[in-house]
């Protein structure tokens, strides 16, 4: 898996705390529209706001958008990252990861509404969120292992290469998905008697004395 897939881009971090200096003019506007605009429509105002975005200029908008939403009702961030992430699914690491930090209680949620949003990006989802919310890296990837089982392997190589610190963690939970998520395989025909060691009487036992136990005739 290439590196610039499990880390967030210089960019992204900047995103985080405040707009790129070419994005900040053009948005601050829409900023202050979004705060002004009632919670029922942020998802759809949201996503509108970072699909226009100049492409050198979208993670920071995205960044902006979740905080400005985050200010105003931390309840709709789940709606509006899932909004997000539907029309620009290259901007659902940037839209989970912001909205995880700015309500960490959320994360889990948060995390699957993207992936749900953009099944293709669940591994760079699980590894954003890790990246910025190290404390919920294996919580986030189990519950994203779970919705994406195919790719549960790759959620927690993701998580575990972008937060060292909780690889160890990381891979026991791997390796537990992996066990839960396995299948029973059948085949067809009468059930087989099984096979066991005749068992060997104590000294001084009378062969047969105890109507109980199996001695093997």
């Amino acid at each position: 898996m290439k590196m610039k897939h499990l880390t967030l881009s210089l960019a992204f971090v900047a995103a985080i705390s405040s707009f790129t200096a070419s994005a900040a003019a053009d948005y601050k506007a829409t900023v202050r529209v979004l705060r002004n605009t009632p919670v029922a429509e942020l998802p759809a105002k949201a996503a509108q706001t970072v699909s226009a975005a100049k492409t050198e200029d979208r993670e920071a908008v995205t960044a902006a958008v979740i905080r400005a939403v985050a200010s105003k009702s931390p309840s709709a961030l789940v709606s509006v990252v899932a909004a997000i992430t539907k029309a620009s699914p290259d901007m659902a690491s940037v839209a989970a990861a912001t909205a995880s930090m700015l309500a960490p209680k959320q994360a889990e949620m948060i995390a699957l509404a993207a992936a749900k949003a953009a099944p293709g990006a669940v591994e760079q989802i699980a590894a954003a969120i890790a990246k910025v919310l190290p404390a919920s890296a294996s919580t986030v990837a189990e519950a994203l292992a779970n919705f994406a089982p195919t790719s549960a392997t790759k959620i927690f190589a993701a998580v575990a290469e972008a937060t060292p610190t909780t690889a160890k963690r990381t891979t026991s939970k791997a390796a537990g998905s992996a066990g839960a998520l396995g299948t029973i395989s059948t085949s067809p025909g009468p059930i087989k008697p099984g096979t066991r060691t005749t068992p060997t009487r104590a000294t001084g036992e009378v062969l047969g004395g105890d109507p109980l136990r199996n001695y093997g005739n």
